[in-house]
């Protein structure tokens, strides 16, 4: 007789009852479960980009992104993940986080027109926002600021 402990039970129903909790609208529960799930499972990348997807229906896109990030810590090949966490990151507005993370799904997933074309308009803002940064630019964009100018002058 096989040897199958009581917690593989658990997690597929505790798995099972998250995924039901997400696909009816209760997010909050699914995120929960999710975490049980984890708990039980803490290994498992599936887990944590499962949660980071109902975290994204909450509105919880930090959260979500680093949810990715914990799957993609356990399988740095996880697909989805790594393509999750650049839209999270994009969305935060992290333009240089998330081109990383689309460079890297380009890189192990091959050429794909339509992601090489967002991986591009990415990059763009990245630098547009780093040609736009205060912090770590030149001293003499930091005094032509209104805002500093005038509490340095």
């Amino acid at each position: 007789m096989l040897w199958y402990p009581a917690f593989v039970d658990e997690l597929a129903a505790v798995l099972a009852q998250a995924r039901a909790a997400l696909k009816s609208g209760e997010t909050q529960t699914a995120v929960r479960l999710y975490r049980r799930a984890q708990e039980l499972s803490p290994r498992d990348p599936e887990i944590p980009h499962e949660r980071g997807l109902a975290l994204l229906e909450t509105g919880d896109v930090g959260l979500a992104a680093v949810a990715q990030a914990e799957a993609l810590a356990l399988d740095s090949a996880h697909i989805g993940a790594r393509a999750q966490r650049a839209a999270a990151l994009e969305a935060l507005g992290d333009d240089d986080g998330a081109a990383r993370e689309l460079g890297e799904l380009l890189s192990r997933i091959g050429p794909q027109p339509a992601l090489s074309a967002r991986l591009a308009g990415v990059e763009q803002s990245a630098k547009r926002a780093a040609s736009r940064r205060l912090l770590g630019g030149s001293l003499a964009r930091l005094e032509a600021s209104p805002l500093i100018g005038s509490a340095i002058a």
